[in-house]
């Protein structure tokens, strides 16, 4: 209806030229306003049907974003692992099914095995969002105790990339100065090299075996436990190759060894910006003891969760000793799809278990790597 409406207007604009041109009589003239008052006519039905156009897609975003959250409260995830893929039924098979497209559609492939799609996994806790508190649980009032790793990524302000579509390059370059240029001087030329950081889909996956009981369960906050399990070891497995990445970085200054005030102030001239520090927790064990100068009252490097005012964190994930700081929104996340679910029930079939496989298409590089500063306690 609306397209129909812009060719009609665009008509009448059309023929309105026509009207206008060679010479201008009054009865022309009466007609050249008659024609305007109707193309401004035309341009508020226009304007209404694109308001309520507007409106129309809210709405069925709103009622969209229901039916996902609908989905998601019914989604059985134990069901789902009890089937299989071959016996998927309901809505477990259509979330299965749609997990499968979203592979196909991002270019990233699908081979075999359970899919758990964005779409779930999007209503559920999300490690990068900073939601950590979710996951770092030793104790529960359920069937399930875990002791995780806390994960610091989020926390960090990196760049998270979703639903991707094959490889995703990443262009970096020196920071540009500008700078005031005398009459007839030459002004500073820069080139812009095409260095990049790519994201490629990698397969990363964790082991975890459950007794085919467990799987009779019906707690619904057990099985989002468990999701949540999936999902912290893929962010896990994300975050360790972050900082292995990082440990590969070449040190600074040999001479920064020392848990000393003035080599973390030092460190800091190596990068342009720095919006947090991350540390072993080695390393952070030995600051928050440090002093910043001999003798009482001088205050201790760590204070506050910070050093020099910048946020400071610790990771178990940060080999010994290691000391980063730098702009952390250099570092790159990339998403593909969602969560597959590869099953081996023959392994463990004896002891009445079945082994899952839990893997994402995923990578993670740090985009410039002059970004960041690196400094190893002795």
């Amino acid at each position: 209806m609306l397209n129909e409406i812009l060719i009609k207007r665009d008509a009448k604009i059309a023929e309105l030229k026509n009207m206008i041109a060679g010479e201008m009589t009054a009865e022309k003239r009466a007609s050249v306003e008659a024609m305007k008052s109707e193309i401004e006519g035309i341009n508020k039905d226009i304007e209404s049907m694109r308001f309520l156009e507007a409106q129309e897609k809210t709405e069925a975003r709103k009622e969209f974003g229901k039916e996902e959250k609908k989905a998601n409260a019914r989604y059985d995830l134990f069901k789902a692992l009890r089937e299989g893929v071959n016996g998927l039924t309901g809505l477990e098979k259509e979330m299965h099914d749609y997990g499968v497209s979203e592979y196909s559609r991002n270019g990233a492939g699908y081979t075999e095995g359970l899919v758990i799609p964005q779409m779930i996994l999007s209503q559920r806790a999300d490690v990068l969002s900073s939601n950590t508190d979710k996951f770092i649980k030793t104790s529960q009032d359920s069937q399930l105790h875990v002791a995780n790793t806390e994960l610091i990524l989020g926390k960090l302000g990196v760049q998270v990339y979703n639903d991707l579509v094959g490889n995703f390059d990443i262009p970096s370059m020196a920071e540009l100065t500008a700078a005031f240029v005398a009459e007839d001087a030459t002004s500073t030329v820069v080139t812009v090299t095409d260095a990049k950081a790519t994201l490629t889909p990698r397969f990363i996956a964790a082991n975890q075996i459950f007794s085919r009981q467990l799987l009779n369960q019906t707690s619904v906050e057990l099985q989002n436990q468990i999701l949540n399990q999936f999902l912290f070891a893929v962010e896990k497995g994300i975050e360790q190759e972050a900082f292995n990445q990082m440990s590969g970085l070449t040190t600074s200054n040999a001479a920064y060894t020392g848990a000393t005030w003035a080599n973390l102030l030092a460190l800091q001239s190596y990068v342009p910006y720095s919006n947090a520090i991350v540390t072993s927790r080695t390393a952070m064990a030995t600051l928050k003891a440090a002093q910043k100068a001999t003798g009482s009252g001088n205050g201790f490097i760590w204070s506050d969760g910070t050093i020099d005012g910048i946020p400071t964190y610790s990771s178990s994930l940060v080999s010994a000793k290691h000391i980063y700081t730098g702009n952390f929104k250099e570092v790159v996340v990339g998403n593909w799809g969602g969560l597959i679910v590869l099953q081996d029930a023959i392994t463990s079939k004896s002891k009445g278990k079945i082994e899952y496989q839990v893997a994402k298409m995923a990578d993670v590089k740090i985009a410039n790597t002059a970004s960041f500063a690196k400094m190893v306690l002795a």
